[in-house]
């Protein structure tokens, strides 16, 4: 009835997140970015989408859109850097995890471990 309300967007796309239908996720939100264009919490569920379809290279870049519009978001932040680690972009998420450290040590430390997973496995 809201076409341009962000929230019932990001919600729908959530909702589909969760019953394990992200394809379905990623469709609406996309659409729902047709009206809202400025929207940090609709790309980050939709970066969150990608992800579960393990579209890293999308999510992404959902996720740099997200923090190019709130740079506070500092859980966009963290999972940019995460979808980083998950393309093998390992510098790219280490240069995020130092502004992390000062502004969100918890997530900091997330993305650490992630990282080491990754170099432990190599």
């Amino acid at each position: 009835m809201e076409p341009d309300m962000p929230e019932g967007w990001n919600l729908l796309g959530q909702e589909y997140r969760l019953s394990g239908r992200p394809e379905r996720a990623v469709t609406t939100l996309n659409r729902a970015l047709l009206v809202l264009r400025e929207s940090p919490m609709t790309f980050f569920v939709l970066g969150e989408s990608y992800t579960d379809l393990r579209r890293h290279d999308l999510a992404a870049q959902a996720f740099r859109q997200a923090v190019q519009m709130d740079g506070g978001f500092v859980e966009a932040w963290a999972a940019l850097a995460l979808a980083y680690v998950r393309s093998g972009r390992l510098a790219d998420a280490r240069e995020i995890v130092r502004t992390l450290e000062k502004s969100s040590p918890p997530y900091a430390d997330i993305v650490k471990r992630e990282i080491a997973k990754v170099e432990g496995a190599r």
